[in-house]
């Protein structure tokens, strides 16, 4: 069987709850609505997962 190291980072911006991921080639963000706090400039998390 293969051995196969899978990596990803995440950044958090410092604004907000607006962070920014990366895993391979693929990016990704995540921020929560105004009410709670976030800048709303990306989907939330549970967004994310529906």
């Amino acid at each position: 069987m293969a051995k196969i190291t899978f990596t990803a980072n995440i950044r958090w911006t410092r604004i907000g709850f607006y962070c920014q991921g990366q895993a391979r080639s693929f990016q990704i963000a995540v921020d929560k609505p105004t009410e709670l706090g976030g800048t709303y400039k990306a989907m939330n998390l549970v967004d994310l997962l529906l």
